[in-house]
């Protein structure tokens, strides 16, 4: 909603003054209670926290340019009342609670799958460094054979050329 235009010319200034990002717009202070909420450690908020929640949300869906007439908001602020009065009906709330069960059970299994991805992907990395290393050690050892055998070579044909510059000298 903050970031569609289109969307902020169907709703009153009042639930855009001030501006956002500005921390006091009607509309990032409900996004910051979708974030309080659900991000809390323990699933847990104060009652005056609540109250606030309950007025901040039922505020801007009582919008008056286009919310307060709108089904969906009327039906969303009804059950923040009865929620606010603890008014919900234990079939909605055993719905709320079902719910509430299906995403924590979808969020552990995609948790799980990326856990586990990203082991396969980190074994993967492991497995190929690993790889290269290898292969580093031996190129080093390859080149450090090479380099030995050359300078080996290269003391044989010293001695070599000193022998026949020797014999050449007593041929004299």
């Amino acid at each position: 909603m903050l970031n569609c235009t289109n969307f902020q010319t169907c709703v009153s200034t009042a639930c855009l003054s001030p501006p956002p990002p500005d921390k006091q717009c009607p509309l990032e202070k409900v996004r910051q209670i979708g974030r309080d909420v659900r991000h809390t450690a323990n699933c847990k908020v104060t009652d005056a926290d609540l109250q606030y929640f309950f007025l901040t949300l039922s505020t801007l869906l009582a919008d008056p340019i286009c919310l307060v007439h709108d089904p969906s908001a009327t039906e969303a602020r009804r059950k923040l009342s009865d929620l606010q009065n603890d008014r919900i009906s234990l079939e909605d709330l055993g719905k709320l609670l079902i719910e509430a069960n299906q995403i924590l059970t979808q969020t552990k299994e995609a948790g799980e799958r990326f856990s586990e991805e990203a082991e396969k992907t980190l074994k993967e990395g492991l497995d190929a460094l690993e790889a290269k290393i290898q292969a580093g050690e031996q190129s080093i050892e390859n080149k450090t054979q090479e380099s030995i055998n050359r300078i080996k070579q290269a003391a044989n044909e010293k001695e070599l050329d000193e022998y026949d510059r020797g014999v050449a000298g007593l041929s004299l």
